[in-house]
């Protein structure tokens, strides 16, 4: 039993919202006092607040789906993070590349949202969870001109071999030659190098 600090009544702790900063990790005033008193004030703390609606999709949702934002009445970004992240790809998209949507989209129609390299399904990372399959905009580095969409890996490996078609080639033509010798068994030697 605690002693609520402001209508001085006893009840038990679930009626009190959880605090870590406090000695005993509870509120100091019962939960019915402390909606009184943020009621009063127009805002509630984040604690209290179960769901809210994104104000671009208008989908009520978790609180858990919203980014924190200590500025806000709420405590919480007025988008979601499906909107607030699908915004930020699309501005990312305009700013850096000159690229709108609807091109964006186009351009993956086409490659079938598949990597334009190694042909994997391509999913928005927010929707895959995995890095692996996120999308990338690949651009020449000294044009910036757009080339394709491609998965995180291979877009790496155009940046490991700088963009050099003969540094990839090279690197195509040893795999090829190291292929044809046998390999030291190893956890890196994969049986389908050695057919």
């Amino acid at each position: 039993m605690k002693q609520c600090k402001t209508c001085q009544t006893y009840k038990s702790a679930n009626d009190f919202y959880k605090n870590p900063s406090h000695a005993d990790g509870l509120w100091g005033s019962c939960k019915t006092c402390t909606r009184r008193h943020y009621a009063a004030k127009g805002n509630l703390p984040k604690s209290q607040i179960a769901s809210k609606v994104c104000n671009r999709c208008g989908q009520n949702k978790s609180t858990s789906e919203f980014y924190s934002n200590s500025r806000s009445k709420d405590g919480f970004r007025p988008r979601c993070k499906e909107c607030h992240n699908d915004d930020n790809a699309r501005f990312g998209r305009a700013s850096r590349y000159g690229l709108t949507t609807s091109e964006f989209e186009t351009m993956l129609k086409q490659q079938e949202h598949c990597c334009a390299i190694c042909r994997k399904r391509l999913e928005h990372f927010k929707d895959s969870g995995r890095r692996e399959n996120a999308m990338n905009i690949d651009h020449c580095h000294l044009t910036g001109k757009v080339r394709g969409i491609l998965c995180s890996g291979c877009n790496r490996g155009l940046g490991a071999f700088r963009d050099s078609p003969d540094s990839l080639r090279a690197a195509a033509d040893y795999l090829t030659r190291s292929t044809a010798v046998s390999c030291i068994p190893s956890a890196h030697c994969h049986e389908s190098a050695n057919e």
